[in-house]
């Protein structure tokens, strides 16, 4: 998802969204969303080892989904709008979900715990490769903003649940 919202959309910014600034300043957008997920892993390792995982998953995703709802309601050539919601919001609300999905596949697996964590890691790369894809092929088609709203409609929402498995660990019944 990091690529998403740093790589592909530089040219797109320099050329049409923020074509009165840099590509250096415009760069400064994705760099500081990337740099969150580290600098706010210690707030939420340690949060994780307090027990608070699932806190920290849901505050994360929800400030990450709501901060993908609201760049396409970024005006063009506000740079402070889409830095706010992508560089800031996005950020840190990967920087919350990022440390704490990583340690917990440490935690659950005693036997084979590199190749859990291996598959884990590999979904964000899957991810950063489908979706600039996608977002390539709908920008031209259905513009930036219905494209940025149709990638938030993929994203994963931790809030939501799924009752409606009646495997026996749900229903209590052996």
């Amino acid at each position: 998802m990091l690529s998403l919202m740093r790589v592909d959309r530089v040219d797109f910014y320099t050329l049409e969204y923020l074509k009165n600034h840099t590509p250096s300043s415009i760069a400064r957008i994705g760099s500081f969303q990337l740099m969150m997920p580290f600098a706010l892993g210690i707030v939420s390792g340690k949060l994780f080892d307090n027990g608070h995982f699932h806190t920290v998953q849901i505050t994360g995703g929800i400030i990450f989904t709501f901060s993908l709802f609201m760049l396409p309601l970024a005006q063009t050539l506000q740079y402070y709008q889409i830095f706010l919601s992508q560089g800031l919001g996005m950020g840190i609300g990967i920087g919350l979900s990022f440390v704490p999905s990583i340690s917990i596949t440490s935690h659950h697996f005693a036997k084979r715990r590199s190749l859990a964590t291996g598959i884990v890691l590999s979904g964000s790369s899957a991810g950063a490769t489908i979706f600039p894809i996608m977002l390539n092929h709908l920008i031209p088609n259905i513009g930036f903003a219905s494209a940025v709203r149709t990638s938030g409609y993929i994203v994963p929402r931790p809030w939501e649940r799924d009752d409606a498995d009646p495997s026996p660990s749900r229903t209590g019944r052996a």
